[in-house]
């Protein structure tokens, strides 16, 4: 069981390779932050807090992309709300919560391609108790508290922390604008770039849907997405609410 495997140690995490990349804070709007300098490279991550690691996590592209997602997350992004929640909760009560990370090389096994940062992780999760490494859900409480929704019912907003309740609010629009900030937004702002043209078929097509522009043109063009990823919308290219429409987006700091 969880409850009686050992924790995982500062010393430990050091031993084992890990470096020390920044540490979590919150800025003067008590939103959160990533003070540090991570990089832009896969590799597994660590949250420490008190010299005890309390979450591990993988990217599978960018340490930086990922960790970014944690201070902004989106709507459907359960994991990231609920990490984005807790690590708020710490810091606001004057925890510091510091990011370490590593990068081991990948396998090969008769001939099969093996992730070295997806089975550390795999390890580290299955060997040392981790009490922010959740399966399941994020509770309804959490992601009204960041959306400024209201559960939909009395028996979701009841449901315990952890329990595996369907969020029945993630819109068609909501997906849009979470991907345009995981596929085209954050990663632009990791490497440096201030502007970012999205085209309506390529969001249209990565998410599997049908006969939905008129859809993926409002969410790119309304003003949620430019409050929730924080994007100021400069041009749209091409008709309105076509398969060939493109918008020009500038990136706030």
């Amino acid at each position: 069981m969880t409850e009686e495997l050992p924790e995982l140690s500062l010393s430990q995490i050091t031993d084992g390779g890990f470096v020390h990349t920044g540490r979590w804070d919150l800025n003067a709007e008590g939103m959160l932050i990533f003070a540090g300098n991570a990089p832009k490279h896969p590799g597994v991550y660590i949250f420490v807090q008190a010299g005890r690691a309390r979450y591990v996590g993988v990217a599978s592209r960018s340490l930086a992309q990922r960790l970014y997602m944690y201070s902004r997350p989106g709507i459907s992004q359960r994991t990231n709300i609920r990490l984005n929640v807790a690590l708020r909760d710490e810091l606001a009560v004057g925890s510091i919560v510091d990011v370490y990370v590593a990068n081991p090389p990948d396998l090969e096994w008769n001939g099969w391609k093996v992730s070295g940062a997806e089975g550390l992780e795999a390890a580290i999760i299955r060997s040392f108790r981790l009490p922010w490494n959740r399966r399941g859900t994020i509770p309804t409480q959490m992601s009204s508290a960041l959306t400024g929704r209201p559960p939909t019912n009395s028996a979701e907003s009841a449901a315990p922390s952890g329990s595996a309740v369907p969020d029945q609010r993630t819109t068609t629009a909501d997906r849009i604008r979470d991907y345009a900030e995981s596929r085209f937004f954050g990663p632009a702002r990791d490497a440096g770039r201030s502007i970012v043209e999205i085209s309506a078929r390529e969001i249209h097509d990565a998410l599997g849907l049908r006969n939905a522009f008129p859809s993926v043109c409002q969410a790119l063009s309304g003003r949620k997405i430019a409050e929730l990823c924080r994007v100021n919308l400069t041009r749209r290219i091409g008709p309105s609410n076509s398969s060939t429409t493109a918008y020009v987006y500038e990136l706030l700091e």
